[in-house]
């Protein structure tokens, strides 16, 4: 019986024998002609192309010189104001809120268990007694 020594020998040497046939000069061999074979193959395509490829230039474009200094200018239109105000006027006061059904929610682990209810419409009114009404789904 060969020691584990003799053991892990025997199969360096395999290992080592199977790579010694595709050593450095073989690989270099196969990227050579990997690179001859995209040579060949560009020229082929290049061959295909019927007109020769001529590079364009952009026209020249006369210099204008630099921009002067300005001012800017801005016209006033009170015309173009909206009409009215918009918006609610602090102190906002709630009037009344509606919820909608209570729902149970569960965990992730479903070790607990809660009542979860929504707000459903909630009536403000603002400094101006101007009322307000919003109106919430009952997302799940």
């Amino acid at each position: 019986m060969a020691t584990l020594a003799q053991q892990r020998q025997a199969i360096r040497d395999g290992i080592t024998a199977s790579r010694a046939a595709t050593g450095a000069d073989e690989r270099r061999a196969i990227g050579q002609r990997l690179v001859n074979e995209r040579r060949g193959i560009k020229e082929d395509l290049n061959a295909l192309e019927k007109s020769p490829r001529r590079s364009a230039q952009l026209p020249r474009v006369e210099r204008r010189g630099g921009v002067p200094p300005a001012m800017g200018v801005g016209h006033w239109n009170p015309s173009r104001l909206p009409s009215g105000g918009g918006g609610l006027t602090s102190p906002i006061e709630e009037v009344s809120r509606t919820l909608h059904p209570p729902r149970v929610v569960w965990s992730s682990d479903g070790l607990v268990a809660f009542s979860l209810q929504r707000t459903n419409e909630l009536v403000m009114r603002d400094a101006q007694g101007v009322e307000e009404t919003r109106i919430f789904p009952n997302a799940p």
